[in-house]
């Protein structure tokens, strides 16, 4: 029920009068903000990795990396 959802309901409301789409749409529209925001966390915690090292390992020698530097 954030922001996009009701901007997108608004709008798709209004060309709309049935309560069949409206509910449809209703349910693409957190489909997409969800699948959104599964995307961004996997993205967020990839560069995580990337920066930081997947293991305890790779931590350790990216700490070092950062510290010679």
């Amino acid at each position: 029920m954030g922001r996009l959802s009701q901007e997108w309901l608004t709008i798709q409301g209004s060309y709309t009068t049935n309560d069949d789409i409206y509910r449809e749409s209703y349910v693409w529209t957190s489909s997409i903000v969800e699948t959104s925001i599964k995307k961004f966390i996997e993205l967020w915690e990839q560069g995580n990795k990337d920066v930081h090292g997947k293991t305890e390992a790779q931590q350790q020698s990216k700490r070092l990396q950062r510290l010679r530097i």
